[in-house]
């Protein structure tokens, strides 16, 4: 979901290369300003045009000015290209986010000065070029990639017009933001797919410039998933599918789609479509999504879907029992048998709601918890094991820390299957856990000699029945290998823990998108995430309960055990 803030533009650079947290569940988007939403801007940056006589480097720095603005295509970047080729340059190829301060231009060899008198030969000609360190790409699809700080060299050749003025005659296409730029250019926005039981919404995060994002969403939904995600999740959208014209919205809010191929859709599917189109607009002005086809109105009520969401208290194991942390001490989960987790605890995770949990002994077997039932069942023994996770449909995921291709799955039922070739990439694990749709495996892991976390889409029937995991999306490096702990803070980012001796290092990372780092005490052992990134918890090995506050940290208990992680309500099986 895109995030709220005003728009102010200071001091940009731009240049030519080539080229929110969770869902509402149902119903119509209402009126008002809603979480994630942009208030109105508070200032607009007008470019100015190139200035008569400007020399070459005065035009290219007048194109990275302009460039900031991509209203119309970014036409006022366009002035400063020669005629013929601002019909050639492509803006919306892609988008490289880099670091302003490192830029460095190499100066053209000095040209005669226009004059009323004195015009340059129309075939004169200059090179500039400009090297740039990228901390990012955006793909033409809005599919935004984390670099690590790679160099690029971007050239430009300038030519004097027949009326004597320099324009530019060639660049790569695409655009170039600093980070600050790009922060006030793009946002994020949260395209919505349905899981493959089309029971729960999943976010793909794209970023869209502000001003072309309803057009730029729609177009994306109706492209699909991003590679990465293929097989993973499902979508209304009909084969061949596309924008028959703009996408006008009213005062009120009112969004008419208009889309081809879409005359056959029954009632499910287009309250399915309108469900996609309502989530995946909900960070825009867009209120209501009002859709048709070629010839008619496609009217249908709204689809609904199973919703992720956790309690936002904190889950946890004490001496007491086990519950949820209150201001009075624990409201205890009075249906948990405490027969059930007599044994000392490692990690634990729960789904309330679906009546099934996991948890890691200390002596490091795997064992199933079930609601009302006192006879937890061991479903793993392998050596070194780690933290396990479960799936929504009650899929148990168990694997050694040394063996990573023996990742193993155990259905409620008991039957225990493994997938060949399955995280190919790793040769150590550490940490996983699956997103609560239960479509993305989340891991820490080496790759070679380089931690790194990686999302895997997970493949399943229209059962919930696990086939196949896709290949890793690398999330990140880290530099670090001392790590702590991986949760989900929300349906889009996952939350870290880097910790040493003297203090602990709080890392929301979205799954597309730039991390944020926060500093905790020291020795934190575990995280847990609510249901979005303002509430997320941390234990530490004394056993203190911290919650997080912005961005600071909260005692908010002790005498903490273990700290659960939270999943979704689940489908029962």
């Amino acid at each position: 979901m895109a995030r709220a803030r005003a728009l102010a533009v200071v001091t940009v650079a731009l240049l030519a290369l080539t080229g929110c947290t969770g869902f509402q569940k149902s119903g119509e988007v209402t009126v008002g300003l809603e979480m994630g939403e942009r208030p109105p801007v508070d200032f607009a940056f007008t470019p100015s045009g190139p200035q008569a006589g400007a020399e070459p480097r005065e035009i290219v720095q007048g194109f990275l000015d302009a460039a900031i603005a991509p209203d119309g295509g970014w036409k006022a970047a366009k002035q400063f290209l020669s005629e013929s080729f601002a019909d050639e340059w492509d803006p919306a190829a892609g988008t490289v986010v880099d670091t302003a301060s490192r830029r460095a231009l190499v100066e053209p060899e000095p040209v005669a000065e226009a004059t009323p008198t004195a015009v340059p030969d129309a075939s004169s000609n200059t090179k500039i070029s400009i090297t740039v360190t990228a901390v990012a790409t955006v793909d033409a699809a809005g599919v935004y990639t984390s670099s690590e700080s790679a160099e690029m060299q971007l050239d430009f050749e300038l030519a004097t017009q027949p009326d004597g003025q320099w324009r530019i005659i060639a660049a790569p296409d695409g655009v170039l933001l600093d980070r600050f730029s790009f922060e006030n250019v793009y946002d994020d926005y949260n395209l919505a797919f349905f899981d493959p039981t089309w029971s729960f919404l999943v976010p793909d995060t794209r970023w869209y410039p502000d001003v072309t994002a309803v057009r730029d969403i729609v177009n994306g939904l109706l492209d699909g998933p991003s590679p990465w995600l293929a097989g993973a999740v499902s979508t209304a959208v009909p084969e061949g599918a596309r924008a028959l014209a703009s996408i006008p919205i009213d005062a009120n809010g009112v969004a008419n789609v208009t889309l081809s191929g879409t005359d056959s859709m029954d009632a499910d599917a287009i309250g399915q479509l309108k469900l996609q189109l309502t989530e995946s607009l909900s960070g825009t002005r867009a209120r209501v999504i009002v859709l048709s086809s070629s010839t008619r109105e496609l009217t249908a009520p709204i689809a609904t879907v199973t919703p992720t969401t956790v309690n936002a208290r904190a889950l946890v194991g004490t001496d007491e029992g086990f519950g949820y942390v209150t201001a009075d001490g624990l409201d205890a989960l009075d249906d948990i048998d405490p027969s059930a987790l007599a044994f000392p605890i490692a990690a634990w995770e729960m789904s309330e709601a679906a009546g099934h949990g996991v948890a890691l002994s200390k002596s490091g077997e795997v064992v199933r918890v079930t609601r009302n039932v006192a006879q937890s069942v061991t479903v793993d023994v392998r050596p070194d094991l780690i933290d396990p996770t479960i799936g929504p449909f009650g899929d148990i995921w168990t694997v050694p820390s040394n063996a990573p291709g023996e990742l193993t799955i155990t259905m409620p039922g008991g039957g225990a299957t493994q997938i060949p070739g399955a995280m190919a990439e790793l040769t150590q694990i550490s940490h996983m856990q699956l997103s609560r749709d239960g479509t993305r495996l989340a891991v820490v892991g080496l790759v070679g000699s380089q931690t790194e976390v990686l999302v895997y889409a997970v493949l399943r029937s229209a059962d919930g029945t696990v086939l196949s995991l896709g290949k890793g999306h690398r999330i990140r490096d880290l530099r670090s290998a001392d790590v702590k702990g991986l949760s989900w803070v929300d349906d889009a980012a996952l939350g870290l823990v880097l910790a040493n001796e003297t203090d602990s290092s709080i890392i929301v990372q979205p799954l597309s998108g730039a991390s944020s780092t926060t500093r905790a005490v020291a020795d934190v052992v575990s995280i847990a995430g609510s249901s979005d990134r303002s509430t997320i918890w941390i234990r530490t090995g004394e056993g203190k309960l911290y919650a997080s506050r912005g961005n600071t940290w909260t005692l908010a208990g002790s005498g903490i055990l273990v700290l659960a992680r939270q999943q979704g309500p689940g489908i029962p099986r």
